[in-house]
């Protein structure tokens, strides 16, 4: 090979890895400085952009999660000893267990329920998951009646 073609081959490499290190806009093959801070401005916009985008998220998401649970949470204060199953099923909607075990999201910090739910004379328990762990659940008596309610998780 001659040493003029090397010469040549290291040039175009040498224009190939500076355009890859400093891709900017091109005007007539010409890099002006004002494409530099156009295309500069256009980053800082746009990550300014997704940054609000996604604290709005994150917002909206947040306050959607914890408000979905609201309306069923002053629905779950209003349950009192002695209301039947019907009228329970009917102010909280349809439960998604029914069990002979009392059950709430954990049994740590809630031990005080449990005991409350082994004291109660409850035959049974509808079960309401809410969230990740959460659950609400209503003590029944042979009757049909409810005798103990409690709601806890993390």
């Amino acid at each position: 090979m001659q040493s003029g073609s090397l010469a040549g081959y290291f040039a175009l490499i040498e224009a190939a890895t500076l355009c890859l290190r400093r891709p900017t806009l091109q005007r007539y093959g010409r890099q002006t400085s004002f494409d530099i801070i156009t295309k500069s401005r256009a980053n800082q916009v746009l990550m300014v952009g997704l940054a609000i985008l996604g604290v709005a998220v994150f917002i909206l998401g947040s306050r959607v999660l914890t408000s979905v649970g609201v309306p069923f949470q002053a629905a779950f204060k209003k349950i009192q000893a002695g209301m039947s199953e019907a009228e329970v099923v009917a102010g909280l909607g349809t439960p998604d267990e029914k069990s002979a075990q009392f059950r709430l999201g954990q049994y740590a910090g809630f031990e005080k329920e449990y005991a409350r739910a082994a004291d109660s004379g409850s035959s049974y328990y509808l079960i309401w998951n809410k969230g990740v762990d959460v659950v609400y659940t209503v003590g029944f008596d042979n009757a049909g009646r409810v005798t103990m309610k409690a709601g806890g998780g993390t």
